[in-house]
């Protein structure tokens, strides 16, 4: 008995594996495992794992003339579900910076960080900034983080660029001094 990975994501699916050799076609399947799982058929897949779902899966196979053996995975590892969330100082003045955050909840250290937005903006950093925003950088960022497992979560940001503003306190006009006696 096997599995295609012995650590898998919260969220997907657990992929598990029967290969019988020997003994007489027709063979059948009882699988077992954690969290009471049961299937019978040779290769059977648990989806939106769980970390409840971690454990050594069994399976028992017979063959057709009631010939049994029986195998099992080494231990399956579900890792936490990650979290993530990323947030802005929107709106920014048009001259200003824009600062960009995000954050991971759950998982496992160490993290990624991929930024994606407007202009072809990219980043490796948690927390980028950038400077000079101008109209072209307003819009919707996307962070992806990745954990040492290779578990990933994807949130994004809204940011608002606002046009700048003037200040004009008319025509330069030159006022006479006065001198008082």
């Amino acid at each position: 008995a096997g599995s295609s990975s012995a650590s898998y994501c919260a969220g997907t699916t657990i992929l598990l594996t029967s290969t019988p050799s020997g003994g007489t076609l027709g063979y059948t399947y009882v699988w077992s495992g954690p969290q009471s799982f049961s299937n019978l058929t040779q290769n059977p897949s648990i989806s939106n794992a769980t970390t409840l779902m971690s454990g050594i899966y069994q399976v028992e196979l017979t063959d057709n003339n009631g010939c049994t053996a029986s195998a099992s995975t080494n231990f399956i590892t579900v890792q936490p579900a990650l979290s993530v969330t990323a947030g802005s100082n929107s709106p920014v003045c048009a001259g200003g910076t824009i600062n960009l955050n995000s954050s991971p909840g759950g998982g496992t250290p160490t993290y990624t960080f991929t930024w994606s937005g407007p202009s072809s903006f990219a980043s490796g950093l948690q927390n980028p900034n950038i400077t000079s925003a101008d109209l072209s950088k307003a819009g919707t960022y996307n962070v992806t983080i990745t954990d040492a497992f290779g578990c990933s979560g994807t949130a994004t940001t809204s940011v608002t660029v606002n046009t700048g503003v003037t200040a004009n306190a008319g025509t330069d006009k030159t006022i006479p001094s006065c001198s008082v006696s």
